[in-house]
């Protein structure tokens, strides 16, 4: 009887981890992170997260490029931008200031970091704005275009990726 008693008790517990463990269905790698939470099912943090970028990164990457679309005639532009710069996209009336880049995104708690200097998951951290307005400030990512992406009537921006520092 304590035996069967026992046996029981070890199915509950296991039932209870399995459950608790859930499949990866429909849980795509968010730009966010190194494991397979999706962005969606991760806890948002209180306030602004710590950008931490290593000094190595910083001298190996001197700005972004972004392309820009006209959703409406569906042209294209390729602009780069320095870090630290913003630029004026001529005939759109948009301002874009690149802030950041991060060769290899990675989110651990509140502090923003790159994992490596190699291109692995591009973000950069950007403003834009249109007149005096500001229209949006956050990241964006070449892996993943559509998170957190930039949304106007008439223009969608990308990021293609980092510009290298000239080589001494």
């Amino acid at each position: 009887m304590m035996i069967f008693r026992n046996l029981v008790l070890f199915g509950i517990v296991v039932l209870f981890s399995l459950a608790g463990c859930g499949g990866k269905e429909g849980s795509a790698q968010s730009p966010h992170d190194t494991g397979d939470i999706p962005l969606e099912s991760k806890p948002m943090m209180a306030g602004p997260a710590e950008v931490s970028i290593p000094d190595e990164i910083k001298a190996a990457w001197k700005g972004i490029k972004v392309e820009i679309t006209d959703n409406e005639t569906g042209t294209k532009e390729v602009v780069e931008i320095n870090i630290g710069e913003d630029k004026l996209v001529e005939g759109t009336g948009l301002k874009v200031k690149a802030i950041s880049f991060l060769p290899a995104f990675q989110m651990n708690g509140p502090i923003v970091t790159s994992r490596s200097n190699e291109p692995e998951n591009p973000a950069a951290q950007i403003e834009i704005s249109e007149g005096e307005s500001q229209l949006f400030s956050g990241w964006l990512f070449t892996l993943y275009p559509t998170t957190h992406a930039f949304t106007h009537p008439k223009y969608s921006i990308a990021l293609m990726g980092g510009v290298a520092a000239d080589k001494i």
